[in-house]
Protein backbone atom coordinates (compact mmCIF):
# COMPACT_ATOMS: atom_id res chain seq x y z
CA UNK A 1 0.00 0.00 0.00
CA UNK A 2 1.49 3.48 -1.38
CA UNK A 3 0.28 6.50 0.71
CA UNK A 4 0.43 10.40 -0.53
CA UNK A 5 -1.53 13.46 -0.14
CA UNK A 6 -3.04 15.17 -3.19
CA UNK A 7 -4.78 18.71 -3.21
CA UNK A 8 -5.25 18.26 0.45
CA UNK A 9 -6.60 14.95 0.70
CA UNK A 10 -4.41 11.53 1.38
CA UNK A 11 -4.77 8.62 -1.13
CA UNK A 12 -4.24 5.43 -0.47
CA UNK A 13 -2.91 3.30 -3.55
CA UNK A 14 -2.13 -0.40 -4.11
CA UNK A 15 1.51 -0.98 -4.68
CA UNK A 16 0.59 -3.35 -7.75
CA UNK A 17 -1.32 -0.51 -9.48
CA UNK A 18 1.58 1.72 -9.15
CA UNK A 19 4.43 -0.96 -10.12
CA UNK A 20 1.83 -2.14 -13.50
CA UNK A 21 1.51 1.62 -14.40
CA UNK A 22 5.12 2.25 -14.57
CA UNK A 23 6.49 -1.27 -15.03
CA UNK A 24 7.80 -0.65 -18.73
CA UNK A 25 9.66 2.20 -17.48
CA UNK A 26 11.45 0.11 -14.78
CA UNK A 27 12.39 -1.97 -17.30
CA UNK A 28 13.88 0.51 -19.56
CA UNK A 29 15.89 2.26 -16.57
CA UNK A 30 16.95 -1.43 -15.66
CA UNK A 31 18.21 -2.27 -19.51
CA UNK A 32 20.20 1.02 -20.01
CA UNK A 33 22.04 0.47 -16.51
CA UNK A 34 22.64 -2.89 -17.22
CA UNK A 35 24.08 -1.37 -20.85
CA UNK A 36 26.21 1.51 -19.49
CA UNK A 37 28.22 -1.45 -17.62
CA UNK A 38 29.14 -4.06 -20.36
CA UNK A 39 29.82 -0.96 -22.27
CA UNK A 40 32.70 0.22 -19.84
CA UNK A 41 36.06 -1.37 -20.88
CA UNK A 42 39.13 -2.21 -23.41
CA UNK A 43 37.37 -1.91 -26.20
CA UNK A 44 36.89 1.67 -27.15
CA UNK A 45 40.82 2.25 -25.61
CA UNK A 46 43.39 4.04 -28.47
CA UNK A 47 46.28 2.23 -28.69
CA UNK A 48 49.35 4.29 -27.28
CA UNK A 49 52.79 3.74 -25.77
CA UNK A 50 55.33 5.08 -23.38
CA UNK A 51 58.33 4.62 -20.90
CA UNK A 52 57.73 2.31 -18.45
CA UNK A 53 60.88 2.04 -16.91
CA UNK A 54 62.39 4.06 -14.35
CA UNK A 55 65.64 5.01 -15.95
CA UNK A 56 65.05 8.42 -16.09
CA UNK A 57 65.40 10.81 -19.28
CA UNK A 58 69.01 10.07 -19.00
CA UNK A 59 71.09 6.35 -19.91
CA UNK A 60 73.82 4.81 -20.58
CA UNK A 61 75.07 4.09 -23.83
CA UNK A 62 74.09 0.89 -23.87
CA UNK A 63 70.60 1.06 -22.34
CA UNK A 64 67.71 -1.71 -21.53
CA UNK A 65 64.51 0.07 -22.15
CA UNK A 66 60.83 -0.86 -21.16
CA UNK A 67 57.58 0.67 -23.34
CA UNK A 68 54.00 -0.40 -22.09
CA UNK A 69 51.13 -0.56 -24.51
CA UNK A 70 47.92 1.13 -23.36
CA UNK A 71 46.17 -1.88 -24.96
CA UNK A 72 47.27 -5.63 -25.92
CA UNK A 73 48.63 -6.17 -28.78
CA UNK A 74 47.74 -8.29 -31.47
CA UNK A 75 50.85 -9.12 -33.23
CA UNK A 76 54.28 -11.15 -32.24
CA UNK A 77 56.77 -8.88 -32.85
CA UNK A 78 57.55 -5.10 -33.05
CA UNK A 79 60.13 -3.46 -34.89
CA UNK A 80 61.26 -0.02 -34.24
CA UNK A 81 62.77 2.85 -35.86
CA UNK A 82 65.43 4.98 -34.06
CA UNK A 83 66.62 8.57 -35.10
CA UNK A 84 69.01 9.22 -35.27
CA UNK A 85 69.95 5.82 -36.92
CA UNK A 86 71.69 3.07 -34.12
CA UNK A 87 74.96 1.51 -35.75
CA UNK A 88 74.89 -1.16 -33.14
CA UNK A 89 72.64 -3.91 -32.64
CA UNK A 90 69.32 -3.92 -30.89
CA UNK A 91 66.87 -6.79 -29.50
CA UNK A 92 62.90 -6.26 -28.97
CA UNK A 93 60.98 -8.49 -26.75
CA UNK A 94 57.21 -8.49 -25.85
CA UNK A 95 56.20 -10.00 -22.85
CA UNK A 96 53.18 -12.79 -22.74
CA UNK A 97 50.63 -10.86 -22.18
CA UNK A 98 51.86 -8.36 -25.16
CA UNK A 99 51.30 -5.12 -23.50
CA UNK A 100 55.12 -4.62 -22.76
CA UNK A 101 58.23 -4.31 -24.87
CA UNK A 102 61.63 -4.92 -23.42
CA UNK A 103 64.58 -3.37 -25.69
CA UNK A 104 68.20 -3.90 -24.91
CA UNK A 105 70.45 -2.53 -26.88
CA UNK A 106 73.87 -5.44 -27.34
CA UNK A 107 76.12 -2.59 -28.69
CA UNK A 108 76.82 0.86 -27.65
CA UNK A 109 74.68 3.89 -28.41
CA UNK A 110 76.63 7.07 -29.55
CA UNK A 111 77.05 8.89 -26.01
CA UNK A 112 75.70 12.48 -25.44
CA UNK A 113 72.97 11.94 -27.92
CA UNK A 114 69.46 12.33 -27.35
CA UNK A 115 67.74 9.47 -29.10
CA UNK A 116 63.80 9.38 -30.53
CA UNK A 117 61.79 5.71 -30.90
CA UNK A 118 59.33 4.83 -33.35
CA UNK A 119 57.22 2.06 -34.91
CA UNK A 120 58.83 1.17 -37.95
CA UNK A 121 55.51 -0.18 -38.97
CA UNK A 122 51.65 0.36 -37.84
CA UNK A 123 50.76 -2.01 -35.37
CA UNK A 124 47.26 -3.19 -34.31
CA UNK A 125 45.85 -3.95 -30.71
CA UNK A 126 43.66 -6.86 -29.52
CA UNK A 127 40.60 -4.17 -29.47
CA UNK A 128 41.36 -3.29 -32.79
CA UNK A 129 42.69 0.30 -32.66
CA UNK A 130 46.02 1.25 -34.80
CA UNK A 131 48.93 2.78 -33.80
CA UNK A 132 51.31 4.47 -36.34
CA UNK A 133 54.43 5.53 -36.48
CA UNK A 134 54.11 9.04 -36.22
CA UNK A 135 51.66 9.38 -33.94
CA UNK A 136 53.68 8.28 -30.70
CA UNK A 137 57.30 8.18 -29.89
CA UNK A 138 59.51 7.50 -27.08
CA UNK A 139 62.57 9.71 -25.79
CA UNK A 140 65.83 9.57 -24.38
CA UNK A 141 69.46 10.89 -23.86
CA UNK A 142 72.44 9.03 -23.25
CA UNK A 143 74.90 10.09 -21.27
CA UNK A 144 79.04 10.29 -21.71
CA UNK A 145 80.60 7.60 -23.74
CA UNK A 146 84.19 7.03 -25.13
CA UNK A 147 84.72 8.55 -28.52
CA UNK A 148 86.68 6.13 -30.65
CA UNK A 149 89.99 5.61 -31.09
CA UNK A 150 91.37 6.19 -27.81
CA UNK A 151 93.87 3.06 -27.81
CA UNK A 152 96.16 5.19 -26.83
CA UNK A 153 97.95 7.72 -25.16
CA UNK A 154 98.14 10.26 -28.34
CA UNK A 155 94.66 9.69 -28.85
CA UNK A 156 93.22 9.61 -25.46
CA UNK A 157 89.67 10.96 -24.11
CA UNK A 158 89.51 13.09 -21.66
CA UNK A 159 87.95 11.91 -18.46
CA UNK A 160 84.61 13.22 -17.59
CA UNK A 161 83.52 12.40 -13.85
CA UNK A 162 81.57 9.46 -15.57
CA UNK A 163 81.86 7.92 -19.11
CA UNK A 164 80.68 4.43 -20.44
CA UNK A 165 82.87 2.28 -22.78
CA UNK A 166 82.91 -0.93 -24.41
CA UNK A 167 86.68 -3.02 -24.96
CA UNK A 168 85.44 -4.54 -27.81
CA UNK A 169 88.82 -7.84 -28.57
CA UNK A 170 90.69 -8.69 -25.58
CA UNK A 171 94.04 -6.96 -26.88
CA UNK A 172 91.38 -3.66 -26.96
CA UNK A 173 92.62 -0.85 -24.42
CA UNK A 174 91.08 2.22 -23.60
CA UNK A 175 93.17 5.57 -22.66
CA UNK A 176 91.52 8.51 -20.88
CA UNK A 177 93.67 11.23 -19.90
CA UNK A 178 93.73 13.07 -16.73
CA UNK A 179 94.85 16.90 -16.77
CA UNK A 180 94.41 17.93 -13.21
CA UNK A 181 95.20 17.55 -9.14
CA UNK A 182 91.22 17.73 -8.81
CA UNK A 183 90.82 13.92 -9.59
CA UNK A 184 92.53 11.60 -7.41
CA UNK A 185 89.98 8.79 -6.90
CA UNK A 186 88.73 6.81 -9.66
CA UNK A 187 85.91 4.12 -10.02
CA UNK A 188 85.69 1.03 -12.35
CA UNK A 189 81.74 -0.34 -13.12
CA UNK A 190 82.76 -3.85 -14.81
CA UNK A 191 79.31 -4.02 -16.66
CA UNK A 192 80.25 -8.19 -17.24
CA UNK A 193 82.67 -8.49 -14.71
CA UNK A 194 85.12 -8.98 -17.02
CA UNK A 195 87.68 -5.74 -17.38
CA UNK A 196 90.44 -4.22 -15.05
CA UNK A 197 92.16 -0.74 -15.49
CA UNK A 198 95.68 1.19 -14.28
CA UNK A 199 96.85 4.04 -13.43
CA UNK A 200 99.62 5.34 -15.85
CA UNK A 201 102.56 7.75 -15.21
CA UNK A 202 103.27 10.38 -17.77
CA UNK A 203 106.29 8.15 -19.14
CA UNK A 204 103.64 5.22 -19.45
CA UNK A 205 104.92 3.10 -16.55
CA UNK A 206 102.10 1.31 -14.42
CA UNK A 207 101.93 2.64 -10.85
CA UNK A 208 98.72 1.11 -9.87
CA UNK A 209 96.54 -1.57 -11.44
CA UNK A 210 93.57 -3.82 -10.27
CA UNK A 211 92.68 -6.86 -12.41
CA UNK A 212 89.83 -8.84 -10.92
CA UNK A 213 86.02 -10.00 -11.90
CA UNK A 214 84.87 -7.79 -9.13
CA UNK A 215 81.97 -5.40 -10.38
CA UNK A 216 82.80 -2.48 -8.68
CA UNK A 217 86.88 -1.83 -8.39
CA UNK A 218 88.63 1.51 -6.78
CA UNK A 219 92.17 2.93 -7.73
CA UNK A 220 93.79 6.30 -5.57
CA UNK A 221 96.26 8.30 -7.33
CA UNK A 222 99.35 8.11 -4.75
CA UNK A 223 101.07 11.52 -4.13
CA UNK A 224 103.82 10.25 -6.60
CA UNK A 225 101.32 10.83 -9.61
CA UNK A 226 101.15 14.00 -10.93
CA UNK A 227 99.26 15.33 -14.57
CA UNK A 228 99.50 14.60 -16.93
CA UNK A 229 98.25 10.81 -16.37
CA UNK A 230 96.10 8.29 -17.92
CA UNK A 231 93.51 5.78 -16.62
CA UNK A 232 93.73 2.99 -18.82
CA UNK A 233 90.94 0.41 -18.57
CA UNK A 234 91.45 -3.32 -20.38
CA UNK A 235 89.67 -7.04 -21.15
CA UNK A 236 90.47 -9.38 -19.00
CA UNK A 237 91.98 -12.39 -20.22
CA UNK A 238 89.69 -14.17 -22.95
CA UNK A 239 87.24 -11.31 -22.58
CA UNK A 240 85.52 -9.23 -25.13
CA UNK A 241 82.80 -6.62 -25.73
CA UNK A 242 82.87 -5.82 -22.26
CA UNK A 243 80.46 -2.58 -20.68
CA UNK A 244 81.95 -0.58 -18.45
CA UNK A 245 81.22 2.48 -16.63
CA UNK A 246 84.47 4.91 -15.36
CA UNK A 247 84.13 7.69 -12.91
CA UNK A 248 86.66 9.89 -11.37
CA UNK A 249 85.79 11.19 -7.75
CA UNK A 250 87.57 15.40 -7.01
CA UNK A 251 88.82 16.17 -4.43
CA UNK A 252 87.08 17.91 -1.40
Amino acid sequence: MLIHRNKGRWIFTDMKTVFGKHKVLILIVAAVGAGCVVNVGDDDEQLSMTRADSLGDTVSVFPSIQVAFSVPLAVDTVMLSFSPPVQTSYAAYLNESKDTLAIRVTGMLRGDTRYCVKLAHPIKAENGSELYPEADSIVFVTGAGEKEPNNSKATANVLSENVYGMIELATDTDYYAVPDLQARQFCLQSLDSKCGFALLDSGGNICEAIQSRSPWDTLVAGDSLYPPFHVLVFALPLSSHERYRLGSIPVP
